[in-house]
């Protein structure tokens, strides 16, 4: 995507269909890369290099991951503020003053709050219309909690990731624990 000019709101959809297929893609390959990972520390615990170099591959996915999942919220707060018109006749405004890049920053800046995003837009665009404010206003607010419980599919997806994580956090930390007592033992 162009980062000058603003995708269309199929384009924003697109686009973050395409993150979350490549996301559950890199999930497989990192539930694949731990399975790996278990049989060798299981059968072959010596091969210290191998299971570093995976370990690594382990760390690069992990990572690969947090971008995706950070790229796809943003997308979704840009989505929801388009696909619900809240700025009406304001949008060309807003396109006008700020870059698409400048709004995935501000999107980012605001802690991925629709609220919060919008607020800033309408203090950027110079909006002062009192109906446009009220609807920025009406707006739940944003939160953790309220995304967790969110039925929506790709909440759902996100919500895995950052289980997943935690769980790949845990599970190197005890690692590094079992890679530091075979090494003593080797001494």
């Amino acid at each position: 995507m162009d980062l000058e000019s603003y995708p269309t709101l199929v384009e924003i959809k697109n686009r973050k269909e395409e993150m979350i297929e490549l996301g559950e893609h890199k999930l497989r390959k990192l539930n694949d890369l731990r399975i790996k990972l278990n049989e060798l520390r299981s059968n072959d615990s010596e091969n210290l290099e191998e299971i570093a170099e995976l370990e690594n591959e382990e760390n690069c996915i992990t990572s690969e991951l947090l971008k995706l999942d950070l790229s796809i919220k943003i997308l979704e707060v840009i989505e929801f503020i388009i696909e619900s018109n809240i700025f009406e006749e304001y949008w060309k405004v807003i396109e006008e003053k700020i870059s698409y890049e400048e709004l995935l920053n501000i999107v980012v800046e605001n802690g991925l709050s629709v609220k919060k995003t919008c607020m800033e837009l309408c203090k950027i665009a110079n909006i002062d219309d009192k109906k446009i404010i009220k609807k920025i206003q009406s707006l739940p607010d944003d939160s953790e909690e309220n995304t967790k419980d969110d039925p929506i599919p790709q909440n759902k997806y996100l919500n895995k990731i950052v289980s997943r994580i935690s769980k790949l956090k845990s599970f190197k930390s005890n690692l590094d624990d079992i890679v530091s007592d075979i090494i003593s033992n080797m001494r």
